[in-house]
């Protein structure tokens, strides 16, 4: 790949007719076949050449091809089965990628380069000593330059919220210790029943002269529930299938051994969402993650005994994580945890209570490790006011009105705009990459049951929907909250908090709205880059507005 394009056949020895997503798609596979931390997983200008450096990566284009395949083929996975046919499937159907421990080829493409060391052909040693693989991250090695800092996090967040292939790849994601009967959860709802007594059951299926169940069938209980797969002499074995509505259990797949689940699982609730894990003894016991309905990420943490502890990690809609070490009943609670903006690196440290802000600081992240699957980080020393979570109301904005969001400040400014008679606009301080979170819309909140009444136009101007659906495209409900910022406030004098209610309005917009969790203000819209925006250029969005209902100047 060279500057976004694709060079000739006989330079790289691959189809021209691949498209982006397959050369990306290849170079991860190579970058698993061949354990090599030198291929870049970004689109950066880089050369593929078949000179000595390349000899040993690309040397086999059958398996490069075939590892086109099999991501294509996981690519189509419907939604409807919440990716079952992914890589927990894919998986089972390579036997050979079971052994993580063992299998050298399984790398994570978590790679962290020196941004100070230049490449050359003659500084090929050098950049591998600056380089260094997900094993070197695991030998307590803190990470502590900036870029690498956040570059860290970015290709660890991306690997282990990717709905394609195995998002605990070169993880340590199992957990060694034996499992304490005396304190475990099981997350089986069935653990232990192998065609004993202690459940009323029906079976479809075989048995062996001691009347246990022997070979394929089906268990179907009283409570709705059912297990299907294969039982030898009274223990399951192998791959099986549970569902059981009592526990909010659509279907859970998964392996077993001597009648025990083990090893990676899967379970998709009845609300859609679904959780990925490992499992020992019928227990979550190594990392795990749970998916949304619309497979986004909602956490990743680490279990032991069924339990959640050490680091864990919440994704927050829209963007933004809370971490932290959960406390006894699995929640993110205490004097040390952690909100993270989208920049990786502002962020709120103190006290939180079931992932909502109590008293925190402004602080910075400047440190971080990856230890057992699960990123740890180190802060700067805090500083700045305390903070809280505090929600607008219909009659209050907030209880600081001039302080700027740190990192809505670090984006943009708000000056006069270039359109005529518009007032003020908010302009890009920074170059803006697409599907930035630049700017926040809080204000007071308009009750769904609240309609405009006989309010005209330059009063009601402010007023946006809080909802919008997921990929900010249309509302979430068209008889819901409403923020909006009442006229003695409009001015940056008086409230300058969040500004994205300075945004200008343009036919061809360079911004979308977006809903975002904020961690002082919670709910509410905010600004989206849609293209890349140079410095100094003004940002526009797209009202949306009825043109049966809407003021004079859209209408024109």
């Amino acid at each position: 790949v060279v500057n976004n394009d694709y060079t000739d056949t006989e330079e790289t020895g691959l189809e021209n007719t691949m498209n982006k997503t397959s050369v990306i798609l290849a170079l991860h596979q190579l970058r698993i076949q061949t354990n090599n931390p030198r291929i870049s997983m970004e689109i950066v200008p880089l050369s593929l050449r078949s000179d000595n450096q390349h000899d040993g990566t690309i040397s086999n284009i059958d398996a490069l091809n075939e590892g086109i395949q099999r991501n294509e083929s996981m690519d189509t996975a419907s939604d409807s089965d919440n990716g079952l046919n992914s890589w927990y499937d894919n998986l089972r159907n390579d036997p050979g990628m079971l052994s993580v421990s063992s299998c050298s080829s399984r790398s994570s493409s978590l790679s962290i380069s020196s941004s100070t060391t230049s490449r050359s052909e003659s500084g090929s040693n050098e950049e591998e000593s600056n380089t260094y693989s997900n094993d070197d991250i695991n030998e307590n090695c803190w990470i502590t330059n900036h870029n690498d800092v956040v570059k860290t996090l970015q290709d660890w967040l991306h690997q282990i919220g990717s709905v394609h292939g195995d998002p605990f790849m070169g993880f340590e994601a199992s957990e060694n210790s034996p499992i304490n009967s005396r304190i475990a959860i099981r997350s089986d709802p069935y653990h232990g029943f192998e065609g004993k007594d202690m459940l009323e059951y029906e079976w479809h299926g075989p048995v062996d002269k001691e009347g246990n169940l022997h070979g394929k069938g089906t268990a179907t209980f009283v409570d709705g529930g059912e297990l299907c797969g294969v039982w030898y002499h009274g223990l399951r074995k192998g791959k099986c299938t549970t569902s059981c509505p009592d526990k909010n259990i659509r279907i859970m797949v998964g392996e077993y051994k001597n009648g025990k689940l083990v090893g990676p699982g899967r379970i998709v609730y009845s609300n859609g969402e679904t959780l990925e894990g490992n499992f020992r003894d019928g227990c979550l016991h190594g990392l795990s993650r749970l998916m949304s309905s619309k497979r986004k990420i909602v956490w990743i943490r680490r279990y032991s005994n069924g339990m959640p502890y050490r680091t864990c990690w919440n994704f927050v809609s829209g963007g933004g994580y809370i971490m932290g070490q959960v406390d006894l009943a699995g929640k993110l609670s205490g004097q040390e945890i952690c909100y993270i903006y989208p920049d990786f690196k502002t962020c709120y440290c103190g006290t939180f209570k079931d992932s909502i802000m109590i008293q925190a600081k402004l602080s910075q992240v400047t440190e971080v490790k990856l230890r057992k699957g699960m990123m740890e980080i180190k802060t700067a020393p805090a500083t700045g006011p305390d903070l809280k979570f505090e929600l607008s109301t219909r009659n209050w904005i907030s209880g600081n009105l001039l302080k700027r969001d740190p990192y809505e400040e670090q984006m943009v400014e708000v000056k006069k705009s270039e359109v005529a008679m518009a007032g003020e606009g908010v302009y890009a301080k920074v170059d803006l990459f697409p599907d930035t979170i630049v700017a926040f819309y809080n204000g007071i909140r308009i009750p769904a049951d609240e309609g405009d009444g006989d309010i005209d136009w330059e009063d009601c101007s402010y007023r946006i929907f809080v909802e919008v659906d997921e990929d900010a495209t249309s509302i979430d409900c068209e008889d819901c909250e409403r923020m909006d910022i009442p006229p003695e406030f409009r001015s940056t004098d008086k409230y300058c908090a969040t500004v994205a209610h300075k945004v200008n309005h343009n036919f061809n917009p360079n911004c979308r709205f977006g809903k975002f969790h904020h961690p002082v203000f919670g709910p509410i819209p905010c600004i989206v880059t849609t293209q890349f925006i140079e410095a100094g250029r003004e940002l526009f969005t797209y009202y949306k507005y009825m043109l049966n209902d809407c003021p004079q100047w859209y209408a024109d």
